[in-house]
């Protein structure tokens, strides 16, 4: 949802419609009041027959002047990227997003997760793309006084980048026309998955920027990402997200940009005895409303082993410790299970975080949390009500992350792994279950017996699966199926199987429940 000004919002999703097809929608707010929700619109032969459209991002610099992003299939059955503008409140067709020549892979597979616009037609959209080569690789689409240029791949220096590309963004701020800053994650030529920005100013961007960290907070075999960023102003930003601690613990942390530079990250820091020992925290958003005062939220792990949402501010640059939320008496279960996925900050001190919580009779509810100066109100929930299971009570065992199905790094890897060919030999490998974003010995063999076996010429399909969770994003999901299929692809291709004999598929499990796909190759040794 963006709103420019009070009483004037726009929200954005998905929505299904008469005969069962997924369609994008937006309904907007004009002085308070609400008008009919609208589906997004196409041009004739764009869409596919049985619409599978997805806002997944709206920015709406003033009222009735809007940009959502998000996904949908076109007509040849392709997963294409696309932009919907609204113009002084009215809709014009939504549109695909456009490549070079040789860019974008001949069957797409592409999706915006995050738009941002500083002023009436001056946009920039941020995803990710399927390249030419069949690589996924993050990407940018910037709109200029209404116009869209072809959208771009982000760059890299020298030896930074994986051969095999991969990346994504997750989120992109524009405080003004032409400066930007989005954020993501990438795969780097050791194979590790690490977070980055890319800047944009004056309209051009640099090459792509690592986070960085302190000596000993890190892992020495990195995963990070960002899930979102804010820059009130040019040069002057925050990122949050996760990362693995020296230790292998998982910890939320954030990383400051002033006047263009950026300093090293940092975890986020609790009060004795609040977080875990075992560390497990996200900040899922940030927003800052001016340079130096901000607010990151997201949800952590308690000394108790229950998850707690919470927050942190920033004050003239400077960090307090993580505050997690407070319920009045007998509203919070006994055992708490609550989430921050969305900040929002008017002015220093003035802030409103939302989520979801678990009540004191077991059913979940959704809820805000406001911080007005410098002082936290009690969180705003509704009357206890028990919503259709489907929609919003979630059973626990669906929304209570653990670490196996939540951590949006390889620590949950289920490929399986087939070589198809035209017999029907088959040989049964174990479950994949990867905790370090690498495989094991034992996982390592079994690859290179099914190589040997079956010939470098066969033809390898992965398919790389991931469980949907609470306010996380059906490309995000899709986007962590398809790293954990990457992994046993790199492998493939370090045993001398060709890149073009190696197909990833995805499979998306039902909200929150374990991936259990198990391994199968079929093979033909090649004549």
């Amino acid at each position: 949802i963006s709103c420019p000004s009070a009483g004037n919002c726009v929200a954005a999703g998905k929505f299904t419609n008469a005969t069962g097809g997924l369609e994008a929608f937006t309904q907007t707010q004009t002085n308070g009041s609400w008008a009919t929700a609208i589906p997004a619109t196409f041009g004739a032969n764009v869409q596919n027959a049985i619409p599978d459209a997805y806002f997944f991002s709206i920015s709406c610099p003033s009222a009735g002047n809007c940009v959502a992003a998000g996904k949908f299939t076109n007509a040849t059955g392709g997963t294409e990227a696309f932009t919907q503008t609204q113009t002084s409140g009215s809709w014009a067709n939504a549109i695909p997003a456009t490549f070079g020549a040789n860019v974008q892979n001949a069957s797409p597979s592409a999706y915006f997760n995050s738009v941002s616009c500083p002023s009436a037609g001056n946009c920039v959209a941020a995803g990710q793309f399927k390249n030419a080569t069949g690589d996924l690789e993050a990407f940018t689409q910037t709109q200029t006084n209404g116009s869209w240029a072809n959208a771009i791949p982000a760059t890299f220096g020298a030896n930074v980048q994986d051969t095999s590309e991969y990346g994504f963004f997750d989120s992109i701020s524009c405080p003004s026309a032409g400066n930007c800053v989005a954020a993501g994650q990438f795969r780097n030529i050791a194979g590790d998955y690490v977070a980055f920005t890319q800047t944009q100013t004056s309209g051009s961007w640099a090459n792509a920027i690592l986070a960085t960290f302190g000596v000993n907070v890190q892992n020495a075999v990195p995963n990070l990402f960002f899930s979102s960023i804010s820059c009130p102003s040019a040069g002057n930003c925050v990122a949050g997200g996760r990362f693995k601690n020296a230790t292998g613990g998982l910890e939320a942390f954030t990383q400051t940009q002033t006047n263009g530079s950026w300093a090293t990250a940092i975890p986020v820091t609790f009060a004795a005895n609040v977080q875990n020992t075992t560390e497990f925290a996200l900040l899922s958003s940030v927003s800052c409303s001016s340079a130096g005062n901000c607010v990151a939220a997201g949800y952590f792990t308690n000394v108790a082993g229950d998850t707690e949402a919470f927050t942190q501010t920033q004050t003239n640059g400077s960090w307090a410790t993580a505050i997690p939320v407070t319920f009045a008496a007998n509203v919070q279960n006994t055992r708490p299970d609550s989430y921050f996925f969305s900040t929002s900050c008017s002015s220093a001190g003035n802030c409103t975080a939302a989520g979801i919580f678990k009540n004191a009779t077991g059913g979940y509810e959704a809820f805000t949390q406001s911080i007005t100066g410098s002082i936290e109100a009690p969180p705003v929930a509704p009357p206890v009500v028990t919503p259709a299971p489907t929609v919003v009570t979630p059973a626990p065992t669906v929304v209570t992350p653990a670490p196996n199905v939540v951590t949006p790094a390889p620590n949950v890897v289920t490929p399986a792994l087939t070589a198809v060919t035209s017999k029907a030999t088959s040989i049964k490998l174990p479950m994949f279950y990867i905790s370090s974003g690498e495989l094991t010995v034992s996982q390592k063999t079994a690859l290179k017996s099914l190589v040997s076996k079956s010939g470098k010429r066969a033809k390898f399909v992965i398919t790389g699966s991931a469980g949907k969770l609470p306010g996380v994003s059906d490309p995000a999901v899709k986007a962590l199926a398809t790293k954990r299929g990457e992994i046993a692809k790199a492998y493939l291709i370090k045993l001398g199987v060709s890149k073009s004999k190696i197909t990833i598929q995805v499979k998306i499990t039902n909200q929150g429940i374990v991936p259990k796909t198990k391994i199968l190759a079929k093979y033909l040794v090649s004549q």
